[in-house]
Formats: C-alpha cells, structure tokens, sequence
C-alpha cells in the first residue's frame, strides 16, 4: 500500500477527493462528505466522538451514534484508499493527519504567508497570489459552510481569501495594471460590500487608469451604502483617497494592455533596444531580423513595454511562432486584438475596423513561419489605419513598403578573456540562476570566454550551456561541446552559429535516456504548451520524464491555475519536431494530439454545464491553440474528429469563446454535412450559433435547421439546433415563433435529462413571452426555471437567469428589475462570460436611465459600445445606439441623438425595431422633432445616414465622452 502521497483533498469549494490515479473519489454520502470537512477543518486537533455525532446528526442521532460513527469513519478510510491513515483514531475520538500540502487551504495559506514576505518584490509576490487565488473553485466548504462546526473556519478562509485579493490588487498597481486591479476589486466589493479597502484600491486603480469619473462614483456609491444600511460615514482614510482624486493627486496612465518583461537580467542589448525605440519613433514598421535564439523576441518586449505610455489605444503582443497556416494568421491576430468575425465581413477587415479607431502598437513575434500573410496584414494595417505602428520580428525582413530593419545579431565575444563582456556575463548571470552556490573566479575567465565564442556569443545556446553547470563544470561543458562541434561540421550549414546551436541540441538530447528522447521529441506537436496529463496522454511521459526535461532546459514549466503548465522555446520545438519527422512518426504523433484535443474539448464540455465551470472554460481558454491545431489535423484525417470537436465546443461559444470556434464548426459541417456522428446536430448548432451572433441571422437559420433535420434518429439530439433556431426569430421580432422554438428545446432537453439546456430554453421563453408583452407568463417560466437552475449549480446559468428575471420586470418597473440585472452583470464579470456582461450591462444601463438616473448612465455607455465593437456583434451593437439614443433624447442632447438615429435607419447591418422599441424610439423621435424643429431633424439624420458603420460606432463614443480618437476619415464598411 502507497502512502496516499497522490491524494489531495480541496475545500476551497464544493469537498473534493483526488486519488493517486488524478481521478476524483466520489463521496456520496453526505454524512461521510461532512465528517471529512470537519475533521480537515480541526486541522491536525482531535476531535471528540460525542461531538462528531452531535455535529453530524444534531437532533435526528441514531440509536447507537458511536457505532454509526466508526461504521461511517471505516467507509470514508476504503474510499480514501491508500490515504486511509489519515485519519487517525485517538483515545477520544478522531483527527486528520495527512501531509499539509495535500490539502489546498493549507497550501493556499503558505502561498499568501509566503507572498506577505515578498517585501519590495511585487512580481513575486504576484505569482504566489496567482496560484493561491487559483485554488479556489468556490466558497470554502461551500456545501456546509452554514454548520456551526465550520462556520467559523470557513468564514477565516474567505477573510483570508479576500485579503489576498487586496494583496494582489496592490501589486498590480505598482506594476503598472491599474485596469485589472480596478476589475479585481469591484468584483470583491460585490462579495463584501461594507469592505473599505477593496474600494480604496478600486478607486485608486481606476484614477490610476485615468478613469476619475468611475473613481468619484464608486466612492459615491459606497458612501450612499453605508449611509443606507448602517447610518455611517466613509473612514477619514477613504475620504482622502476621494480627495486625492477630485485633485488629480492619483497618478494617472492611459488604458494599455500589459506587456510583460522577462524577470531575468538583459545583458548588452542597449544599443539594439535604443536603435529600435529610435525607428519606431519615427517610422510605422520595424522589423528586428536575425535567427533564431538570438533574442529578438526580447528586445521587440522591451521595447514596446518602454513605448507603452505612447499608444493609449493598447499596445498587442501576438506570437505567431506556432501559426503553420498562413491562412490563420489573421486569426491568431484578431484574437489577441478579440476581435470578433463578422457575417458580412472578411476578418482582415474586422481587424483594420478595430485597429481604424485607435493608436496602438502591435507586436508581431517569429512571422518567418508565415511571411507572405504577415506582409499582406502589415500592408492593410499601415496603408488603411492613420495611428497604428508595427514592430515584427523575424528571420527575414517582411518586405512591405517603408520597413525599417534592424539587424540583431549574435552578442559580442572578443577574441581576448573578458569577464565583462556581454556574452560572458550573460551565462554567469544563467549559472547564477541554476547554481547560486557556484562562483566563477578569474581562474574561469578564459575556459568561459572560449566557450562564448565557440557557440557564436548566440544568447539561447549560452543558456543551455550555463543550464549544464547543474551537473558539469564550465571546462568540462566547453569540453563536451568542442568535441561536438568538430564531429557536427556541416558545410550544408553555412552559418557557424546554426551549427553551434543544433551541437548544443544535439548534446543535450544525447544525454537523455530512451524515454526522455520518445516523449521530448513527441511533445514538439503540442501548439500551446501542455499539462502533464497531456503529456501522458500524447507522448507517454510521467511526471519525472517532464522534470528531466525540465531540469535539462529543453522543456520550461510555470504554475498555471490548479495545473503546472509545460512548453518548449520555439526553436527546440522546432528540433524536436525535425526529429520526429526525421523517423516517420510525425504524422502518427499528430493523429494522438488530435485526438486528445477531441477528447479534453469533450471533457470541458461536461464541465461547462456544472459548477465548475470557470475552470473549464479557463481550460479551454488555455488549450486553445492546441485545440486550433487538432481541429486542422482532423478537417484533413478524422471526420468523427473533426464533427466531434466542434459539437463539443457549443456550450463554449454560449460562455464567451473567441470568434474562431464558430469558425471551425462552420468548417466541420461543411466538410462533412452527411449524416455521421451522433453529435453532428450539435455541430451545426455551434456553427448556427457563431453565424447569429456575427449578424448573419439567415445564415444562422439555415444551419439551424440543417442540424434539426440531421437529428432524425434521435430527435433530443437536436435540442441545441432548436435553441439557436429561437434565438434567430427572436432577433428578427418574431417572439411567438421563437417562443415555440424555445419550447420544443425544452421538451427535447428534458427527454435527454439535460437540465442545464432545459433551464436556459426556459429561461429563452421567458424573454420572448416578455417582449410579446405576456409578462405574468414570463414570470411563471422564470419560476418554473428556478429549481433546475439550483439544481444544475452553473455560474453562468444563475446569471442568465438573474438576467432574465430583471429583463421581463425591466418595462413594467424598473427598480425591480434592477437588483436581478446588476447581480447578473457582477456574477458574468467574475466568472468572464463576455455574453452575459454585454447583455445585462446593456438592461441594467437602460433600466438605470429609466428610474431616474440618465446622466449617471451617460459615461458607462463607452464600456458597452467598445464591448460589443470588440466582438463584431452588430444587432447588439445597434440595440445599444438604439438604447443610446433615448438616453440622449431624454438628457436633451437632441441633435447628437437624431445623427444615431440617421446611422440606425440607414445602416444595412441594423436590424428592424421589434417589441416594445418600436413604442420607445418612436416617442423619442417625436420629442426630437418637436425640439428641433423638421429641418434641423432632418439635417441631423441625413449627416448620419451618411457615416459608415465604424464612423457611427466612433461618433457614438465621441458623445459618451470616451472617444479612442477624433472621428475617422470617411471609409466604406
């Protein structure tokens, strides 16, 4: 029997059992699941039998609770299995005595102890509150954290949790993230809203942000709280936050996503680094040429973290190392940007619309692999955007007009000892890094000035080499290298320092057992990184096979979450990979990956649908090139695959999956439209339902009902295809044929048993039955939904539903609706589902306007314009211009309010005005012409009939008062 040292239990969440084996124990008894939380609660205390009978049965004892006791404390230890002992038996009763570390409160609490001691160094500390925060899946002992036995201890766990939320906020802060820390900590307030501190960093983060306004309101907002609830006053501290604000004393920074860094020392690229701010400066394109390991990707980094406070509009960092399509470039761009597709539109042109509005940076790393579409990307972006620049890296310049190059090459390796020089003291800083005990003298000057220039001063193979000094010396290093470098002369090979670099690949593979080689050149297929249990599941490698990776610096591993996330630098995947093909085995290994990527998109399916789900969909989010890749490798190898993978990803595209997953699911169905898999309807419905959301919503029919009419052997097969089909005709007005829709959805999803689809078709009818103005039968489908709503447990069910209760009370009265639909918004930002933030923020703004607060609203209109822009979502966007232009009308800025009005009317994109819209608009229009008078009306409408989508979107933010720039120039859309 092993020692159970494999097992983990979690109660930072739902109780979870994980056995050696990485699968979960189930613990159905409730009573064995309580008796586990508290023995884990008291730590390694004893705890009394009497007073575990008393807790686990109070009133309701059995006739022997001792009996019942040690029979339930004997099943719990066979279900534990090889972690049976522990649970130890006392004199008195029981206690918990296994390892602290496999219990995720006791390691959380280390990390935030050991983040607290991180001082001055907030990237430290950063990274341990990362993976401490990633523990939690839910509150603590969430299932019995109202027993008195556990309150208290559950109620210790979140003060702590929220303190590490603070925490962490205030690193983001000094590191420059004010955004995020301003995210952060709104949704901590939501959790704890009479906790000071987490609005003092709120307010702090988003003057930081240059966001004053939000700043002001948020104290605001506090102080009408504590008024409201506890007759109190804000603290003296908080109020000198306020008035730090009101002074601009908060130091303010444009809204930019972060650029990180490396943490490492950056030895002797001054004059390359200054030379490129240089051009950038003054040119749109700069392109540092070079190869591979010579460090471009670094100095492209820095620089643009340097020129960050120059582009308010973002500065975008996109990696296209692992892009073997040049046709998915584009979308491995657009991603980065989020930019989403468009029915009617080529991607290319959703990207220069998004870019066409901002001064931004974007950072285009390794574009050797797909130059051709690199250069065609970089040309449309400079010649249709006014504010963009570029900086790109390659091996080869871009060739595209007006390029500028900088050259970097290998670092300087003088032919005397230098211990200064910038080679040299690379790889001293390198064997610092993995030999703190180990000083080079002057006696080493020479062997390590030799063993620089013999690998060409090339910064990745010095690296690998100082990696070495875990086992060797640096003579004996130089040695093994020198031997190598004499048998591996290659004159195919005309530079030396590619000669060098693969000797340097060379040594290191050949120090590896059979094992360590089978899974390192394996592992070259996965596009994304890895965790270890993909690395069983493709390349057959355990745990210590990845550590020996890891230690001989083939293979780089990071927390990532709950996993341990695992990946290659780009040019050893690319050696592994020439290996792999070298045997014949590419394509096989490919086949592996793909599958496994069919079966992790299937696996996190599951877990969408149940309270788990934010680490799925981070998962997912997390594996998404590796699912790109395994997608593509299916289209042309496995149909089963390739229908299987995007049927698997439909729930993903309800909780906020980036655009290209339609994508693939419209490619599978057209590839293989032919009845096959039984998940061929499903497959459909994830390409129906990419289709509505871009625009398209006869496109989006017609998939639809291609998905309903392939489920003829199973009918309930084709619930989701129904969904879509209700959403269709809910967007075109017809609420009565969506509403039929949405009931057929729910019969077919209750003869599956999929409670999680009954309740959000439900929940769809709802809304229809609302908007045809049935609002009493509207409620009773929201009651009828509640039940399997808590029972299903899903965080993003629970906010569609909180948004579906406020959107039916939204017209007949607004303050009722307004807790549901601000709830709604607050549980879609913490568990990030980009739908349910849009659509919620959307009602919650219009039902704020319409009980009283119209100016207040104004500001926040920004936010939700530049949401829906970002996604390409053109009948929401309009349906917000829509709401936009009451608000405006209501404000009396009548005049800015008819030029939306002409852009709505006149736009091919804008869908028709259904429901109660037609009632509103149409008395807002009226108020507007009366105001105005008919010429100064008509004027209006008639200049913005004639503005272009993206010149409406820009003159709409420009009246919110949150313009990205002046209004463009003209451009068709």
């Amino acid at each position: 029997m092993t020692d159970g040292r494999g097992v983990t239990i979690g109660v930072l969440g739902p109780l979870l059992v994980v056995g050696d084996d990485g699968a979960p124990v189930v613990v159905r008894s409730v009573q064995r699941r309580l008796l586990l939380g508290l023995l884990v609660a008291y730590g390694d205390r004893a705890v009394q039998a009497d007073e575990l009978a008393e807790w686990l049965w109070a009133d309701r004892s059995p006739a022997e609770p001792h009996a019942a006791l040690q029979s339930h404390v004997s099943r719990l230890r066979r279900q534990l299995g090889a972690a049976a002992a522990w649970i130890a038996t006392t004199s008195t009763g029981y206690r918990f005595v296994g390892p602290p570390d496999r219990v995720d409160s006791t390691r959380f609490e280390r990390l935030l102890a050991g983040a607290r001691e991180c001082g001055e160094r907030p990237e430290a500390a950063l990274q341990q509150l990362d993976e401490a925060l990633g523990l939690w899946r839910a509150g603590a002992y969430s299932e019995f954290a109202d027993h008195p036995a556990i309150a208290p201890q559950a109620a210790r766990l979140e003060e702590l949790r929220a303190d590490a939320a603070e925490l962490r906020a205030g690193c983001l802060l000094t590191l420059g993230r004010p955004a995020e820390a301003a995210s952060t900590m709104q949704r901590l307030t939501a959790d704890h809203p009479f906790r000071e501190r987490p609005v003092a960093l709120a307010m702090r983060a988003l003057a930081q942000d240059g966001r004053h306004a939000d700043a002001l309101q948020e104290f605001r907002r506090f102080r009408r709280l504590l008024d409201g609830e506890l007759g109190l006053e804000p603290s003296p501290a908080l109020r000198t936050v306020e008035a730090a604000i009101l002074g601009h004393g908060e130091r303010t920074r444009p809204l930019v996503p972060a650029v990180g860094v490396p943490g490492n020392s950056f030895v002797g690229r001054d004059a390359e680094v200054g030379r490129t701010a240089w051009l950038l400066d003054r040119s749109r394109l700069v392109t540092l040429t070079g190869p591979g390991g010579v460090g471009k990707t670094r100095i492209a980094v820095h620089v643009a973290a340097g020129a960050a406070d120059s582009y308010p509009g973002g500065v975008y960092l996109c990696e296209l190392a692992r892009v073997s399509d040049p046709d998915a470039a584009i979308s491995a761009v657009a991603s980065v940007l989020q930019v989403e597709h468009r029915a009617d539109r080529p991607l290319l042109d959703r990207v220069i619309e998004f870019l066409h509005v901002r001064r931004a940076l974007l950072v285009l790393d390794n574009c050797e692999h797909v130059l051709a579409a690199t250069a065609g990307l970089v040309t449309a972006v400079l010649l249709r955007t006014a504010d963009v620049d570029v900086l790109a890296t390659s091996r080869e310049r871009l060739g595209v007009e007006g390029e500028q190059r900088v050259p970097v090459g290998p670092l300087a390796t003088p032919a005397w000892d230098d211990p200064a020089g910038p080679a040299a003291v690379l790889f001293a800083d390198r064997v610092r890094a993995v030999r703190p005990d180990l000083k080079l003298g002057p006696e080493d000057a020479s062997t390590v000035s030799e063993l620089c220039r013999r690998l060409d001063g090339l910064p990745l193979a010095i690296e690998l080499a100082a990696a070495r000094t875990v086992s060797r010396s640096p003579s004996e290093i130089l040695a093994a290298i020198t031997d190598r470098l004499d048998g591996l002369s290659d004159r195919r090979r005309a530079v030396a320092r590619h000669r060098s670099l693969h000797a340097v690949f060379d040594w290191s593979y050949d120090l590896l057992g059979r094992p360590e080689r089978a899974a390192f050149e394996q592992l070259a297929v996965f596009a994304g990184g890895w965790t270890a249990a993909a690395a069983a599941a493709v390349a057959g490698a355990d745990a210590d096979t990845l550590g020996e990776l890891v230690e001989r610096s083939l293979v780089t591993a990071r927390r990532s979450g709950r996993d341990t996330r695992y990946s290659m630098l780009e040019p050893i995947r690319q050696y592994a990979e020439t290996r792999l093909r070298e045997r014949g085995v590419l394509q096989g290994t490919r086949g592996r990956h793909a599958a496994w990527a069919v079966r992790c998109a299937e696996a996190a399916d599951a877990g969408l649908r149940g309270p788990d789900e934010t680490y799925w969909r981070g998962a997912l989010d997390g594996e998404l090139a590796n699912l790109r890749a395994g997608q593509r490798w299916c289209l042309d190898h496995d149909r089963d695959g390739a229908v299987r993978l995007a049927a698997s990803l439909y729930r993903y595209t309800w909780a906020g999956a980036p655009s290209e997953v339609y994508a693939w699911a419209e490619q599978a169905v057209a590839r293989f439209p032919d009845p096959g898999p039984a998940c061929l309807p499903a497959a459909f419905a994830a390409a129906a339902f990419g289709t509505w959301h871009r625009g398209d919503l006869p496109g989006a029919r017609r998939l639809a009902e291609a998905g309903i009419a392939a489920a003829v052997e199973d009918p309930a097969g084709g619930r989701s295809a129904w969904e879509v089909l209700g959403d269709v005709e809910t967007f075109l007005g017809s609420f009565d044929r969506a509403a039929a829709r949405f009931e057929r959805a729910t019969a077919l999803a209750r003869r599956a048993g999929d409670d999680h689809q009954a309740a959000i078709t439900l929940l769809d009818g709802a809304l229809c039955q609302a908007y045809g103005g049935r609002v009493e039968v509207a409620l009773d489908r929201c009651a009828a939904a509640a039940p399997l709503v808590a029972a299903v447990g899903n965080p993003s069910l629970a906010a569609w539903s909180d948004y579906v209760n406020g959107e039916v009370r939204l017209d007949r009265d607004p303050a009722d609706a307004l807790p549901y639909l601000r709830r709604s918004v607050t549980a879609a930002r913490r568990i990030g589902n980009r739908l349910i933030v849009g659509v919620a923020g959307l009602s919650a703004a219009s039902g704020e306007a319409r009980a009283g607060q119209p100016a207040a609203v104004l500001a926040r209109y920004g936010e939700l314009i530049e949401h829906w822009h970002r996604d390409g979502a053109w009948n929401m966007l309009w349906a917000t211009l829509r709401t936009l232009v009451e608000l405006l009308a209501r404000v009396g800025r009548d005049a800015e309010a008819a030029v939306i009005y002409g852009a709505m009317t006149a736009s091919a994109t804008a869908p028709p005005l259904a429901g109660a819209d037609v009632t509103r608009i149409g008395e807002a229009v009226a108020a507007m012409r009366i105001r105005l008078g008919a010429g100064r009306f008509a004027t209006a409408c008639a200049d913005g009939a004639a503005l272009s989508d993206g010149e409406a979107v820009a003159f709409a933010l420009a009246c919110v008062g949150r313009p990205p720039r002046p209004l463009p120039a003209r451009q068709s859309t």
